[in-house]
């Protein structure tokens, strides 16, 4: 037998010693001898045995070095290389995958009473034609039944999100699908949550706190950080959202602490301390997330990216919101590439190379009746359909979907550390399927970022 651990690193930090697989993310604290042995095995430029290690480490017992060399070799035969599927999925796989699925989003509608300036689905993209219908409540009740009755009993869990366009103006959808699943399928432990832009939530208030509904509310923080957000008149939505924000805080004060949540949409106007200091007064520290930059329009761009936290930004946010501070310094150590001796970025600078495994995560049911493997999903790339009711896959696109991906990992990604285990979506910015290969990750910098990581635990 040989040892292999090209795909494991092997490192110290202070005087512990340690064997991170990159093929799953597992860390394994080791002893000195653990060390030694995948050291030799990790320099060698072909596969060690036995005989070769116990050769080269004449310190050692022989019989301590056979323990230890077993133990890696468990080790990696348990947690072993990564080979990517090669076999095509079939529909059996996909119900599968159905069946289990932890979470399902729904398209409310695509209608929405506002007219914020980045909208996707607005001028300043090119993705905004065709919208403006509501899902079908009988045909998304019909696929809902489908969905829940094979579910695997060992998945008694699901959320269940609803989603727009602004979900609360069809709000009788929203009910017909909580009392659905509720009273059909009581045996399942359902999380309902929505993301909406609060204009409508007082309203509604009630009923998705009776329901007890996790909350999003888009909302970019104070009235010069939420310019861009405003009615179809144009006029701003600040002063009634910060009202109705207000309201919730003070008079469901224990439902807003546990259930409601903030995300901000960063662009050229945004000011991150003005925003943390914003959300401060409600406890709250917002979601972050950057312009989408896919599919703009130039000749409508109205709206810029955000450019960056400086250094001066950075020491202010580690004494007024430690959260945030985190999120820059891990997403910077992250950016290998980084300048950071002028800004830092807010989020890493890579490109998206692959997406979740067949709804592995959510599935994404649309209100045009076609199924997306998430929310975020281009709409480039459906996976099928759910007209009248029924679900239909288009199984020789999926395929050829992920055929792609595992391309560009094999090809473009070859010898970046992190290519088992990116967490960066394929599916959201189609236009890199030829990606650069510029967000490679070497194994010096992974190490560095797992060391940093570990000193910050």
């Amino acid at each position: 037998m040989t040892l292999d651990c090209s795909n494991f690193l092997v490192f110290k930090r202070d005087s512990d010693s340690f064997i991170y697989n990159k093929g799953t993310s597992y860390l394994y604290p080791v002893d000195k001898l653990h060390y030694e042995i995948a050291c030799l095995a990790q320099e060698s430029t072909s596969d060690l045995n036995l005989q070769d290690i116990v050769s080269q480490l004449p310190d050692y017992d022989p019989r301590s070095i056979t323990s230890h060399y077993n133990d890696i070799v468990k080790m990696i035969h348990e947690n072993g290389a990564y080979n990517h599927r090669t076999k095509a999925y079939s529909l059996l796989d996909i119900m599968h995958s159905i069946y289990e699925v932890p979470h399902i989003v729904i398209e409310v509608t695509e209608q929405c009473n506002l007219q914020c300036s980045y909208c996707y689905y607005g001028k300043m993209y090119y993705n905004n034609s065709g919208r403006g219908s509501n899902m079908n409540t009988d045909n998304c009740i019909l696929v809902l039944r489908e969905i829940l009755s094979g579910r695997n009993v060992l998945y008694n869990s699901v959320v269940v999100s609803f989603y727009g366009g602004e979900p609360l103006l069809n709000f009788n959808l929203i009910r017909t699908v909580v009392l659905f699943c509720k009273n059909e399928f009581p045996n399942l432990e359902y999380t309902f949550s929505i993301t909406t832009n609060g204009t409508l939530l007082l309203k509604y208030i009630n009923f998705l706190e009776e329901y007890n509904f996790r909350i999003l509310i888009s909302f970019d923080g104070s009235k010069e950080d939420n310019v861009n957000r405003v009615y179809k008149n144009l006029k701003p939505t600040f002063n009634d959202l910060n009202h109705i924000v207000e309201h919730l805080f003070k008079q469901h004060r224990d439902y807003f602490t546990n259930n409601v949540n903030f995300i901000s949409v960063m662009h050229n106007k945004s000011n991150v301390i003005s925003i943390c200091k914003f959300f401060s007064k409600f406890k709250k520290t917002p979601i972050l997330t950057m312009l989408s930059l896919e599919e703009i329009n130039e000749s409508q761009q109205t709206v810029y990216p955000y450019q960056g936290v400086t250094q001066k930004e950075m020491s202010q946010l580690y004494e007024l919101n430690q959260d945030i501070y985190r999120t820059i310094a891990d997403a910077t150590k992250s950016a290998a590439m980084a300048d950071l001796e002028n800004e830092i970025p807010l989020f890493p600078s890579k490109k998206p190379l692959r997406g979740c495994d067949l709804f592995s995560n959510k599935i994404f049911l649309a209100a045009n009746e076609k199924i997306y493997l998430c929310e975020k999903s281009s709409r480039r790339f459906p996976f099928g359909d759910f007209k009248n009711g029924r679900l239909s896959f288009y199984i020789d696109s999926i395929n050829e979907y992920y055929k792609s991906i595992y391309e560009s990992i094999d090809n473009v990604c070859s010898d970046c550390a992190i290519k088992v285990v990116c967490k960066k979506c394929f599916f959201s910015e189609p236009s890199l399927m030829s990606c650069t290969g510029a967000c490679k990750l070497s194994n010096s910098q992974l190490i560095h970022k797992i060391i940093n990581t570990l000193n910050d635990v």
